[in-house]
């Protein structure tokens, strides 16, 4: 394998006229925060000298030489002036690169969130007060929304209309202890719960402890009607707007995580609202 990664102007560096992607002064200016607090990590690619990917980081670079700062590599040293690592992509058709350029942005926007893991990794981070949050893409709003253990009783819901917190501002107030909330997640879960468990949670939401993909056969059956699939739900999963109107069928084979799937749920809903379904019923 010869892949070759070189240090080019970037200035030099031509974006693509036709790229569809758009790079708000915003975007740009937190990418400028991220590579100046952590370095540059991503090279950009080209197609002799036209950029294929990193519209965005050609934008942040040129802003962080304008300013008359430097950008340095995650190890701490320092780029050549004006500099940025390239790689060379030469060679692919037309309608490949045309492809390309298209996909790096879509496959972005194709991936998800596990809600559970995302909000508990944002606490740590927060809680440790050792990072500017912003960093992360998550501040102000966003991150109390991220952070809110109801999020859609935060701020709009998902049918654009005002939760019950209004503006959001209450919602950052009345967050309390994040690491009161750490805490709950890191004991061991209250339930007992093993493999190949099944559970009712409030007489119409079902949480299995099983494999998602091979034992697809202990739960389909109840995917019917107005049901969601929820594959690897996280424990704050049965809460909100969308549970309210669907019902949920939940797959986690995770037994720690199914664990405090139902403790989340019988702390709101009480004890009586999470039974274990006989495996001969």
């Amino acid at each position: 394998m010869n892949l070759t990664i070189d240090l080019l102007p970037v200035a030099d560096l031509e974006p693509y006229e036709a790229n569809a992607r758009i790079h708000t002064a915003e975007a740009v200016e937190r990418l400028v925060a991220i590579i100046e607090d952590m370095g540059w990590t991503q090279p950009i690619l080209t197609d002799g000298g036209g950029i294929v990917a990193g519209h965005k980081r050609r934008l942040a670079a040129l802003k962080i030489y304008e300013r008359g700062g430097q950008i340095r590599l995650p190890g701490g040293e320092l780029l050549p002036a004006g500099t940025v690592p390239v790689i060379d992509v030469t060679g692919w058709s037309e309608a490949q690169r045309r492809a390309y350029i298209i996909a790096d942005n879509q496959t972005t926007l194709e991936s998800g969130w596990d809600e559970g893991v995302l909000r508990l990794e944002l606490a740590w981070l927060n809680d440790t007060g050792q990072i500017d949050m912003s960093l992360t893409g998550f501040d102000g709003e966003a991150l109390a929304r991220a952070l809110a253990e109801n999020p859609d009783d935060f701020g709009e819901d998902a049918d654009g209309e005002q939760g019950e917190q209004g503006s959001g501002e209450a919602e950052q107030d009345e967050r309390g202890s994040l690491l009161s909330r750490i805490d709950v997640t890191i004991d061991d879960p209250v339930h007992e719960v093993s493999l190949g468990d099944h559970f009712v949670l409030g007489e119409r939401h079902h949480l299995f402890v099983t494999g998602v993909m091979r034992q697809w056969d202990q739960w389909i059956e109840h995917l019917k009607n107005e049901a969601i699939f929820c594959p690897y739900p996280g424990p704050f999963t049965p809460f909100g707007s969308v549970p309210e109107k669907h019902p949920l069928i939940m797959v986690q084979p995770d037994v720690y995580i199914a664990g405090h799937i139902l403790d989340r749920y019988a702390e709101v809903n009480g004890p009586e609202s999470v039974k274990r379904v006989s495996n001969d019923d």
